[in-house]
């Protein structure tokens, strides 16, 4: 009896105070569970979102650097052209009469010196005509360089009528017009140019020689618009391109060249006069003239770039005044999104350069810009945008998502035509505020290919994020691990009394048996 006094289990011995931090009582044991599970739930309440919310601000930062290969189909289509109908030169309507030629050519000179529009519609009338001929007389006499462009420009409005432009084609179709009355005689010529286009030129006597079918070349105006019958009678007429030609040859079979862009290169102070940074075209002059600078440059050293800054970071800045950028040296990367050599470059050769690699680099900056979307300023610190590269190189064209450097000039913005596509924008999120997108064009040397990086590339934020997501992961690994091992610790401790606690229940059961076998007998009645 002595263990079973030691250790009282009767009904009502809950009521004694325990030992403090023990106790065998199970309501007792099942409040300190409660309360124990109490304060786990209260430590997991407050870790985990903190853990949740440095996990999904890390994968989102992560998601921002990860090389983005599917966002280069955000990119805008650039804009194609429809092939034209073939128009019949032969049925077009006669020019007008020398008389009515005469009678305005008073009008349009004065017109012209003051810089005043001359034409007001597609008509081949006679201010057209004396227009064109007061134009091929004093060019002749001083003649201007000229923009070489192609059909896209032409036809998508981007030349300005007026201009002074080199055209390349094939000879369609040409007739001999004789104005009635005395005047001139012109050669109005059909030319096909690339994308299916066609232009309707006049010439001078000279291009009667041409043969049909012949590659041609011709240096002249640009005189706006026209419009020639279709072979069918009863389809509208076809507005086409129309051009003055002072010069109209063969193509030259043998690469040379331009006799304006050879010598020594000497930059004009007035070189990126007139520049236009909306128009489609990159503008000729400037842009051999600053091949030829940039040729030069690397000429006298390799590394004459070596401390250009950074085109990337400084983009916005351009963005915001180019005209006071241009023609500094910069540094600039992205990632290739197209590649291609210039075709004007190698017909024409400026400075002797034989080949110019162009292309398109997309990269996502980091920098605070102000855009205008729908009538009200946006700040965007992160923005895609697009650099168009001219590098002088005899390198291979760099692979689609290669990533590459290169350093030279800034020129331009340069303008691409988009193919509008509302469906496409509306499922990528694009809000398109016009036809066009811009590209910041830069004359450059050879290219240095960047090794590809992991796929994510870790900056000291990620890091940062990361390693506070792995302290609160080990810390709350450490609490619900130290919470469990006290309830294991717990466990054992109660089952180990649980053990004594029926050892000494046997023992007094086995005391009591033993004291009631070697009891005597009662007493016989």
């Amino acid at each position: 009896m002595g263990s079973a006094a030691m250790l009282d289990f009767t009904k009502g011995s809950h009521t004694q105070q325990p030992a403090p931090g023990f106790t065998l009582n199970r309501a007792a044991i099942a409040r300190a569970r409660l309360r124990g599970l109490k304060k786990r739930e209260w430590r997991l309440l407050v870790t985990l979102p903190l853990a949740v919310m440095i996990l999904v601000l890390a994968g989102q930062y992560l998601m921002g650097l990860r090389i983005p290969t599917g966002l280069v189909e955000q990119f805008p289509i650039e804009r194609t052209l429809e092939p034209m109908p073939r128009p019949a030169l032969a049925v077009a309507a006669p020019l007008a009469t020398g008389a009515e030629i005469a009678a305005i050519t008073p009008v349009v000179t004065e017109l012209v010196d003051s810089r005043a529009a001359v034409r007001h519609g597609d008509e081949l009338d006679a201010a057209t005509l004396a227009w064109a001929a007061l134009l091929d007389q004093r060019d002749r006499a001083a003649p201007p360089a000229p923009q070489r462009v192609g059909a896209a420009e032409l036809m998508l409005g981007d030349v300005a009528s007026g201009s002074a432009v080199l055209l390349s084609g094939r000879l369609e179709d040409a007739t001999e017009q004789e104005i009635a009355g005395g005047g001139r005689t012109w050669q109005r010529l059909l030319v096909a140019l690339e994308s299916g286009q066609y232009a309707q030129v006049l010439a001078g006597p000279e291009a009667r020689q041409l043969p049909i079918g012949a590659d041609i070349q011709l240096v002249g105006r640009h005189l706006g618009w026209s419009t020639l019958p279709l072979a069918d009678a009863g389809a509208a007429p076809l507005r086409l391109p129309l051009l003055l030609a002072r010069n109209a040859t063969r193509a030259p079979k043998e690469r040379e060249s331009r006799s304006d862009y050879q010598g020594i290169v000497r930059v004009p102070e007035d070189l990126y006069r007139g520049i236009s940074d909306e128009r489609l075209t990159v503008e000729e002059r400037p842009y051999y003239y600053l091949l030829g600078q940039v040729a030069a440059d690397r000429a006298l050293s390799e590394n004459a770039y070596a401390d250009a800054p950074k085109g990337n970071s400084r983009a916005g800045e351009i963005h915001n005044t180019p005209d006071s950028f241009r023609g500094q040296p910069f540094e600039v990367m992205g990632y290739v999104y197209r590649a291609w050599e210039d075709p004007d470059v190698a017909r024409d050769r400026p400075w002797g350069i034989q080949r110019v690699v162009r292309v398109l680099l997309w990269h996502r900056d980091l920098g605070a810009v102000t855009e205008i979307v729908n009538g009200k300023a946006v700040v965007r610190t992160q923005i895609l945008r697009l650099y168009e590269l001219a590098m002088i190189t005899d390198q291979p064209l760099p692979q689609r998502m290669d990533k590459i450097s290169a350093s030279g000039r800034f020129l331009k913005f340069h303008a691409l035509p988009v193919q509008n596509d509302r469906e496409r924008d509306r499922m990528l999120g694009v809000n398109r505020q016009s036809d066009r997108c811009y590209t910041n064009f830069f004359v450059t040397g050879g290219y240095t290919v960047i090794p590809p990086p992991p796929i994510y590339e870790l900056g000291p934020w990620a890091v940062l994020g990361t390693g506070l997501f792995a302290a609160m992961a080990l810390l709350v690994f450490f609490m619900t691990y130290r919470d469990t091992a006290s309830a294991d610790a717990v466990g054992a401790k109660v089952r180990q009394i649980r053990s004594q606690r029926r050892q000494v229940r046997e023992k007094d059961a086995q005391q009591k048996t033993a004291e009631a076998t070697t009891a005597e007998p009662p007493p016989a009645p």
